[in-house]
């Protein structure tokens, strides 16, 4: 299961009485906040130890909550709990924080983005998760064809529209012209990052390219990311930044790269 929010009581006084989640009750915090007592919540618990796979280096784990490992292909009664889990493991991204500069607003609307995406990758049949919801790969099959998916109702504001028509821009002038499978996500719970669910999500796909000769694409947008994915296969390929120019927003966004792995 996902690590819970902690209670009022183990809070202090960083949270208000009234600032409280409207669904499930509990305390509402800004993602830093959140993520800083997260980490002391699992800091509290007993860990074991566990073989990061990419080093083999020894990384202590939380034992609070034991993850389930059985990879699948998401249903929709998932979406809910895998956009919680992209919304915690995206905190601090450069390009979800672009889209959500503030704080309070990530916190209130974040989870509607992932909503989307998981939705669309779920109705093509093309996002694989753990039995436990704790990570997530996001795939595009070959041809990048478009998902017949409800949306549900959303009020951005004229900016954060620029900077998502921004985003779709140079994500298609920068997409290859070979047939490939597009890795639009890949997430894991903060809690249980670097413990090889991401290699594992990303291999069920690997495993497909490679039987059809095709290459995979991805972007990310820090040099973290970039060398995590070059240890699984990926090269980049280009380079740019993002930007908007409009009367709704001119902004400066995040550097990106386009990553390319070679079929095996």
């Amino acid at each position: 299961m996902v690590a819970p929010f902690l209670e009022s009581e183990q809070l202090g006084s960083q949270i208000r009485p009234s600032d409280t989640d409207v669904e499930t009750g509990q305390p509402r915090m800004n993602a830093p906040t959140r993520y800083k007592y997260l980490c002391s919540y699992v800091a509290a618990q007993p860990t074991t130890t566990v073989k990061q796979p990419d080093t083999g280096a020894s990384l202590p784990v939380c034992e609070a909550i034991e993850p389930m490992s059985g990879i699948h292909q998401a249903t929709p009664s998932e979406i809910k709990q895998l956009a919680v889990t992209g919304w915690r493991a995206f905190c601090a991204d450069p390009v979800m924080r672009w889209f959500f500069p503030d704080d309070d607003d990530y916190e209130q609307n974040g989870q509607g983005v992932f909503r989307w995406v998981i939705g669309r990758g779920v109705a093509l049949n093309s996002t694989w998760c753990t039995s436990d919801g704790v990570a997530f790969a996001k795939w595009t099959p070959p041809g990048r064809p478009e998902a017949e998916v409800e949306d549900e109702p959303r009020d951005d504001p004229a900016w954060r529209l620029s900077r998502f028509v921004a985003y779709g821009t140079f994500s298609e002038a920068n997409t290859p012209p070979e047939p490939h499978w597009y890795l639009n996500m890949l997430a894991t719970h903060p809690d249980w990052q670097r413990t090889g669910f991401g290699a594992a999500l990303m291999g069920e796909v690997f495993a497909i390219a490679d039987a059809e000769g095709l290459g995979c694409y991805l972007e990310t947008e820090t040099e973290e990311n970039v060398a995590y994915y070059r240890r699984h296969g990926f090269e980049v390929r280009t380079e740019w930044d993002l930007m908007t120019d409009d009367e709704n927003d001119r902004s400066q966004g995040p550097h990106q790269w386009g990553m390319w792995r070679q079929p095996r």
